[in-house]
């Protein structure tokens, strides 16, 4: 203890002295400086789902139909989101941060782990049903706030490359058109609330807002490494085979996959992955969805060989509905523009940030 207060004193005594030879005061700090924010919302959306009240989802998906436009929460689904503020909250939250990354391992193949997509999807539903309750109850800036929820879900979710992402956030675009519908037709949103809505709405632009080119070649470069990074040495083709079989392939294509070795898959895979980039670049054609069929019909016949056959998936048909789901959000996103703006309300108190 005696040795501790000499040190002590020692120091103590000495700290003048070095400030005399010239040692510069610490600068002082603020009680302005900013604090470091949160930017990766997926950890904020873990975080969220983590306080989630146990009962929540199923209380809601029990009735919930969004796309009905006439569906509003039952008074006992109400009281469930209403006592759940605070998870809403944190969710809503985590939306306006402006990056997300979940962290997906995408050299695991079809074995990633995508468990957040589901949980999303069912974070949506909760919004959807929690701006009905709101508007209905004519607390409008908080039912706005949640349509923005659910434009920026889809930019968010987007950025994990992978096309079920891209659909996903296709579909929360979809949710939030289907709100601004609902609150447009009631007429009740202020200039102010609408132009809140047209920048969010505003942030999905161009042909491809929901980045599906991308994710398609981002597919293609998994569908190579899982080719040929699991199924290699002279095997390699037998082993894909009782992987992905199905039953009813045809003969020719089982006995040529059967035949290759690793050097044959990884020759098969570059042509798997050839496959997808066409697809991408085709995505935003003027006439996409028959240049894609097009390029469906060429892995029929081989022509990107018998793997191909296999593994690579149909894309046509979610470029038709892309295309018209966009239609529907471009709509609803013109009646901002068009729709006589409510008369304010009386400022009600501020939700909490």
């Amino acid at each position: 203890m005696r040795l501790f207060s000499i040190v002590f004193t020692v120091l103590f005594a000495a700290a003048p002295a070095c400030a005399m030879q010239g040692t510069q005061a610490p600068p002082a700090t603020t009680t302005t400086q900013e604090l470091p924010r949160p930017t990766n919302a997926a950890l904020f959306f873990w975080r969220a789902w983590d306080i989630q009240p146990k009962d929540l989802a199923t209380t809601v998906d029990a009735e919930f139909n969004g796309r009905d436009l006439s569906w509003t929460p039952s008074v006992e689904v109400s009281k469930a989101l209403a006592d759940a503020q605070g998870f809403m909250l944190s969710i809503i939250r985590a939306t306006e941060l402006p990056t997300c990354d979940f962290g997906i391992e995408y050299n695991l193949g079809r074995d990633m782990d995508l468990t957040h997509i589901e949980k999303l999807r069912e974070s949506a539903r909760m919004l959807v049903s929690d701006t009905r309750r709101l508007q209905s109850a004519g607390k409008i800036d908080d039912a706005v706030r949640r349509v923005r929820a659910l434009y920026s879900l889809s930019l968010l979710v987007r950025t994990d490359h992978l096309t079920s992402s891209s659909a996903t956030a296709q579909g929360f675009a979809r949710m939030a058109s289907d709100e601004v519908r609902r609150l447009c037709e009631a007429n009740v949103l202020s200039a102010a609330q609408k132009d809140e809505l047209k920048k969010s709405a505003d942030r999905l632009t161009g042909d491809d807002p929901f980045m599906f080119a991308d994710a398609i070649r981002r597919e293609g470069q998994i569908s190579y490494h899982f080719l040929t990074s699991r199924f290699t040495g002279a095997s390699a083709g037998q082993n894909l085979m009782n992987d992905v079989a199905k039953g009813g392939e045809p003969e020719q294509v089982v006995n040529a996959v059967q035949k290759l070795d690793g050097k044959g898959m990884k020759e098969q895979a570059a042509k798997v992955r050839d496959y997808h980039t066409q697809v991408a670049e085709a995505w935003t054609k003027e006439d996409a969805a028959t240049a894609i069929r097009s390029l469906e019909e060429k892995v029929v016949s081989l022509e990107f060989g018998p793997v191909a056959l296999l593994v690579c998936p149909g894309l046509s048909a979610a470029r038709e509905n892309a295309a018209a789901q966009l239609t529907m959000i471009r709509e609803a996103r013109a009646l901002l523009d068009s729709s006589t703006p409510a008369t304010p309300a009386p400022l009600g108190p501020v939700p909490p940030k």
